[in-house]
């Protein structure tokens, strides 16, 4: 414990002995220090206004320097400055050099510049006018984060990557020029989150990878193209979007993450690969202009919430590789017509298609697990047909609605019939019939004769009320056997 201490006070006097020790001058108003390798640097200078300009070299007496850097926070929370022009060979504007500088307005590079550090620009709630030159291979996170008043900017060709919350809160950006991006390769997280006023941005070919809410909130974007070339799509990167209209996914993404498309209610059409086997929790929640999505064959997940308050969305087919419809996952599609189940499927998550306007449903053989309220408020069902012999677990008696238990038409297979009659909430719907009784009349035109078991005919062109009709037992139609309870 004691050697650690040592190190660490020996670490805090060498840095504070090295802040002492380190040169500063004054040079035509604008404080400077000097480097290790003899190079100038704009050090602090929280009291300088108005309009300024960094000259290329600078003077300490009868010496010379050449000013390469403007130091971190330099310029940091100055309330005077308006304007500034960086010339000669500065080649880095530190980190937080111009933090919340609320007066400027303007800033000019020289074509030597190469790197703007971390939040050098945050908060410049003024600033309107920056020129980026091509240059420039790297701009810190957070570097134009909150400039409100910043309506347009230029990529430039060297950069590689647009780092974390780099232009998060420019609420007045509208157009982001990447034509000469040539080399930009990644968005990061929250890069343009709540640029409310973006409406033109066009990604180059270049870039693989677009982060989580790379362009959240971005209230006026109407249309995207993801390039060809993206692999990855973080988490809730397009959420909130309300103006966007249309997308289509590239064939190299596999999953449609969380929150992807949440919110974005103008959307109305979202072609997915192929290749994707995953939609994520809330990956469309809230769309509520999305009236119809095709999902790939090859999926095999489907996450809670994914297409909740899809409130135009009208009929689905769920793929073949689904075992789970997961909590939630229509739950909100008022809309909602007609679901294809797979025969994968074994079980229908809590509330998964409450609230939708379904008029019949059909339960697949391999179905076990029906969840709580997963049909709740479905009131204008008409038919639910079971094939599985074996009636599937209710989680509660509230699975369906009391409309469904009381008008709604429960089908079930011939031999199975008295254990629904006796399952849990099964049992509480008021109607329940055989299925064999439906299929053998459904492969004929209205009639069908009715015969016993020794071969009798019983019934002439008899319709399927007659059938229901007779005493219990078994009978003959069609050349199938038929039960009657």
């Amino acid at each position: 414990m004691m050697k650690k201490f040592y190190i660490a006070l020996v670490g805090i006097l060498f840095v504070c002995i090295g802040a002492v020790g380190q040169t500063t001058f004054t040079y035509q108003g604008i404080k400077y220090g000097i480097n290790s390798k003899g190079e100038a640097y704009v050090a602090d200078n929280p009291n300088v206004s108005g309009n300024i300009t960094i000259p290329g070299t600078v003077y300490n007496g009868d010496k010379s320097y050449s000013v390469m850097e403007i130091g971190n926070e330099a310029f940091e929370c100055n309330q005077n400055l308006k304007s500034i022009s960086i010339g000669g060979y500065v080649r880095k504007i530190g980190g937080g050099a111009f933090f919340e500088c609320k007066a400027l307005t303007k800033v000019t590079m020289s074509d030597y510049m190469q790197e703007i550090g971390p939040e050098a620009f945050a908060y410049c709630s003024a600033l309107t006018d920056i020129k980026l030159p091509g240059s420039i291979n790297t701009i810190g996170a957070y570097a134009f984060s909150d400039c409100v008043s910043l309506e347009s900017i230029k990529i430039p060709l060297y950069l590689n990557d647009i780092k974390e919350f780099t232009f998060d809160g420019c609420r007045s950006l509208k157009t982001v020029n990447t034509e000469e991006a040539a080399f930009l390769k990644s968005i990061g997280e929250n890069a343009f989150n709540g640029c409310s006023s973006l409406y033109d941005l066009t990604l180059p070919e270049t870039v693989t990878r677009i982060g989580d809410q790379a362009l959240g909130n971005c209230s006026s974007l109407d249309r995207f193209d993801i390039p060809e070339s993206v692999a990855s799509i973080g988490k809730s990167a397009f959420l909130n979007c309300t103006a966007l209209s249309s997308i289509v996914i590239p064939s190299k993404i596999s999953v449609v993450d969380e929150n992807t498309f949440s919110g974005c209610t103008s959307l109305t059409s979202a072609t997915l690969p192929e290749t994707m086997y995953a939609i994520g929790s809330k990956a469309f929640y809230g769309c509520s202009k999305l009236s119809s999505i095709d999902m790939p064959k090859s999926m095999d997940y489907l996450q809670p919430m994914a297409f909740m308050n899809c409130s135009s969305l009208s009929s689905v087919t769920i793929p073949s590789g689904i075992e789970e419809i997961s909590n939630n996952a229509f739950s909100g599609c008022i809309s909602l017509t007609t679901v294809t189940l797979p025969e994968s499927v074994t079980t229908i998550g809590q509330a998964a298609f409450s609230d939708c306007k379904l008029t019949a449903i059909e339960f697949p053989e391999s179905l076990t697990n029906i969840g709580s309220n997963a049909f709740s408020s479905c009131d204008w069902l008409e038919t639910v047909t079971c094939t599985s012999y074996i009636p599937p677990v209710m989680e509660s008696f509230n699975a369906f609605s009391n409309a469904a238990y009381d008008n709604a038409t429960l089908i079930v297979p011939d031999e199975a019939y008295y254990d629904y009659l006796q399952s849990y909430g099964w049992d509480m719907f008021e109607n329940t019939k055989s299925a064999a009784i439906e299929d053998v009349f459904a492969e004929t035109t209205a009639v069908a004769d009715i015969f016993n078991l020794q071969g009798i005919i019983i019934k002439r062109n008899a319709s399927k009320e007659d059938l229901h009709s007779l005493p219990t037992g078994i009978y003959i139609v069609n050349g199938k056997k038929i039960v009657v309870k």
